[in-house]
């Protein structure tokens, strides 16, 4: 994780801890919220999409 103001890196378990995340099984947008913990704090909530992987054609 890294913050685009001030970048610095993120160590997960140490800064920050996954908070939540939701339909992050299936191809379509997922959410995932993180927690900063430690020095951090706040929370941040991401949505992103999930591509099925293009199938490679059999020889």
């Amino acid at each position: 994780m890294e913050s685009k103001s001030n970048p610095t890196y993120l160590t997960p378990g140490k800064d920050f801890v996954v908070e939540s995340y939701t339909k992050n099984i299936k191809t379509g947008t997922a959410k995932v919220t993180l927690k900063g913990i430690g020095d951090w704090g706040g929370t941040k909530t991401v949505n992103f999409k999930i591509t099925p992987k293009k199938a490679e054609k059999v020889k």
